[in-house]
Formats: C-alpha cells, sequence, structure tokens
C-alpha cells in the first residue's frame, strides 16, 4: 500500500510540477528545449563557494570507465572528480539529493521539483566510495547504483534535461561540506 501512494504520488506531482527552490539566475534561462547546452553534455558547477570541499573537474562514465552521454540511469554511473578539502579529514558522509525536471510550455520554461518524498535525503554518502574525503587536493571515484531509487527513475520521461542537486554532510556534525548541481539528459537501458 506504501508504494502505491508513493507512485500515486509522484505520478501527480509529476504531471503538474511546479517551481522548485534553486540558485538565483538559473531559472532565468532562455526558453529552449535543452538549457545550458544539455542536449550534448553534462554541466555542473559548486552550490557554495563557502563549502570545504570544492569539485573542480568531474567526468561522468559508464561501468567501463568511458565518459558516457546521455547518462544511463539503469546502468552504474560513475562519477569521477577532482576536488580539494580545505578543511580536516571527513571520515564519515550524508548525501541529500533534489531533483528537477526541466519544462517549457506557455507559461515558459522553469525547472520543476520531482518530489522524492524523503527517499534521497540523509543517504550513506561512504556507500558509493565517497569516503573518506581526505584534506588536500584528490581525486575521487564514485560509483552509483540508482536501483533503489527505480519507483522514482520509472516515471522520468528520457530525453529530457535533469538537475541534480547533491548536499554532502559531515556525518559527525550534520554540517554541509560541498554541494554541486548538475544538469544532463537521461537515457534508460
Amino acid at each position: 500500500m506504501k508504494s502505491l501512494l508513493l507512485v500515486l504520488v509522484i505520478v501527480g506531482s509529476i504531471s503538474s510540477v511546479v517551481p522548485g527552490t534553486i540558485p538565483a539566475g538559473v531559472l532565468k534561462q532562455a526558453c529552449e528545449d535543452f538549457p545550458n547546452g544539455t542536449d550534448t553534455a553534462v554541466r555542473w558547477w559548486n552550490c557554495n563557494n563557502a563549502d570545504v570541499v570544492q569539485v573542480s573537474a568531474m567526468k561522468v562514465e559508464n561501468s567501463n570507465g568511458q565518459e558516457e552521454y546521455p547518462v544511463d540511469v539503469d546502468q552504474l554511473v560513475i562519477l569521477d572528480l577532482t576536488q580539494t578539502n580545505s578543511g580536516p579529514q571527513i571520515d564519515k558522509t550524508l548525501a541529500d539529493a533534489a531533483i528537477w525536471q526541466w519544462n517549457t510550455g506557455p507559461l515558459g520554461c522553469r525547472w520543476g521539483t520531482i518530489p522524492t518524498l524523503g527517499l534521497t535525503n540523509n543517504m550513506d554518502g561512504c556507500k558509493d566510495g565517497g569516503c573518506p574525503i581526505k584534506a588536500g587536493s584528490g581525486n575521487m571515484k564514485l560509483t552509483l547504483d540508482l536501483s533503489e531509487f527505480q519507483p522514482i527513475i520509472n516515471l522520468m520521461p528520457t530525453g529530457k534535461p535533469y538537475q541534480l542537486r547533491m548536499k554532502v554532510k559531515d556525518a559527525s556534525n550534520k554540517k554541509e561540506v560541498a554541494c554541486v548541481y548538475l544538469q544532463m539528459k537521461i537515457t534508460k537501458g
């Protein structure tokens, strides 16, 4: 019964998507089908320059280590990151994710929130290879298995732009240490 309720809430919300809370300027996109060149490549940026961990480079790869676009959400997704941690080593992390879908229509263009009903809050940030985050500069490969989010993914049409915000927190004090936005087109299978 809980699963049916989750599906009904998500379906209803996707069909009547409302603007999400996103950084200033992101809503002011030209009204195009794929904002920021997301028809050809992943776009990403740090959310908060005050965070102790800043990402300086990112590649999205498939399980064979090859860069892949659009991103196949039915397969393992590998984020190959170069980052700098200006603070002490962070041993354990939690992650919160928010998702938006790009919508075009008579009211203009906007990012509309896809509700996750808390399923993407306080996720174990170490599960996918993200721990520890050592002090200084370094590389990290995160292997994301999105299969546990299949009820949400199944309702997301392919060939559309999506925006993902990942906030990473130090699990010991729940303080945000990193935040990254990604914009991408997805495919399945």
